[in-house]
């Protein structure tokens, strides 16, 4: 049994990545399959996504889902979303497994389900935790990595949970690790830390709590401030770092953007997760845009200029000029 994003897993493989717990009722049930095929046979595909590293397809048949990750492995979600199966016709690494469960298919399940989970990375302050949103590849989680090297305990790295409880809006982590590039490791520690591989079609290394340089937070903090990660692609090196206000609407859309879902959703489940995603941009204000030049010797500057804004400029844009 496992704890994640609050929910016990029972799973039939182990999942080092996160602590074991004793429950006797399970909320939902993992179990995987190897040299096993799925029948897909009268399930409509709806929705593809697709990056550099791996694409999956969608399909539904009445309320069962199945998510197909190509040349990967299927998980089919049984009526009740209480029970993931996954099926796997080749020799996939369990890490690859553990990996498309923990930070893919588990999400959309949670989010099937009514709950809003988004594709950010966050870090706990004084003030509380302070959230980054950002397609794969933006920094998510070297910024994160920045912050727990000035003794920030990261609270979750790619997948966060948001629940809202009475005037606080909670962030709600799944296990504690952060999954890194080789040269951003070699950049930023100068010991190496222990690392395990992420997935066999990845480079990225996971680095987790065990003898980690950086503390990581297991428990729902509340949210002070969103920031989304602006693209790098046209900033030169000597851009300043900037961060300005999002409007209400680019607020709402930036959320919706970087939720996790399992593709088209029906009317009243769109609607009320967009009364969801307002009310988050009404509790906590303005999301904001963090543009700055991806050069880790900058880094400290950038944790820096977003811990002043989230304590005390959240209602203005800023500009640190890099000398």
């Amino acid at each position: 049994m496992y704890d994640v994003f609050g929910f016990i897993v029972k799973s039939n493989i182990a999942f080092p990545e996160i602590l074991s717990v004793k429950e006797d009722k399970p909320d939902f049930i993992f179990d995987f399959f190897a040299d096993r095929e799925i029948n897909s046979t009268n399930y409509e595909w709806f929705h593809q996504y697709e990056n550099e590293k791996f694409c999956y397809r969608v399909a539904r048949r009445d309320s069962n889902f199945i998510i197909r990750f190509i040349e990967l492995a299927d998980f089919f979600l049984s009526l009740d979303l209480s029970a993931v199966h996954c099926y796997s016709k080749s020799a996939i690494p369990l890490e690859t497994i553990r990996h498309l469960f923990l930070d893919q298919v588990f999400p959309m399940v949670l989010s099937e389900k009514g709950k809003t989970i988004l594709h950010a990375s966050a870090v706990v302050t004084p003030i509380g935790a302070i959230i980054f949103l950002g397609e794969s590849g933006q920094g998510k989680s070297t910024l994160c990595a920045a912050f727990g090297q000035q003794s920030f305990a990261v609270l979750t790295d790619d997948c966060l949970l948001l629940e809202q409880q009475g005037h606080s809006l909670l962030g709600i982590p799944n296990y504690p690790g952060l999954r890194l590039w080789p040269d951003t490791v070699a950049g930023l520690f100068n010991d190496q830390p222990s690392l395990r591989r992420m997935a066999h079609y990845s480079d990225k290394k996971r680095l987790e709590s065990h003898d980690s340089p950086i503390r990581f937070c297991s428990e729902r903090v509340p949210i002070r401030a969103i920031y989304s990660l602006a693209s790098t692609e046209k900033m030169p090196v000597a851009a300043p770092i900037t961060i300005q206000p999002l409007g209400p609407a680019e607020s709402l859309i930036e959320l919706a953007k970087h939720r996790f879902c399992l593709g088209i959703d029906d009317i009243d489940k769109l609607r009320k997760n967009y009364q969801g995603l307002s009310s988050i941009v009404k509790s906590l204000g303005a999301i904001h845009r963090l543009y700055y030049p991806r050069d880790l010797t900058l880094l400290p500057r950038v944790v820096a200029t977003v811990l002043e804004h989230s304590q005390h400029g959240r209602e203005a844009a800023i500009e640190s000029v890099i000398q």
